[in-house]
């Protein structure tokens, strides 16, 4: 998934829409938990191309 995030952070695949939580609709009840599993995968990318993706998408996990 990370390979087709746009890292212009647009529109439609950027950062801010494929990596943040919480969800327009109420698809996910427990954020918190979804929020580790997300960064406990984001944890083993290793491909060095992917790790700009990687680390935008952990801050964006981060934020409240």
């Amino acid at each position: 998934m990370l390979k087709a995030i746009d890292p212009d952070n647009g529109p439609v695949l950027g950062v801010s829409r494929v990596c943040s939580a919480p969800f327009v609709e109420d698809t996910v009840k427990d954020i918190p938990a979804y929020i580790k599993r997300a960064r406990a995968a984001l944890t083993k990318v290793r491909d060095p191309a992917l790790q700009d993706i990687k680390k935008a998408c952990l801050a964006e996990l981060a934020k409240p």
